[in-house]
């Protein structure tokens, strides 16, 4: 699921190119 919620990744990079595991 990509959820907005508390991305690992920097506000910057899309949603679609999650860092960590965010399943």
């Amino acid at each position: 699921m990509n959820q907005r919620a508390n991305p690992p990744y920097p506000l910057g990079q899309n949603q679609s190119q999650p860092a960590a595991s965010n399943s």
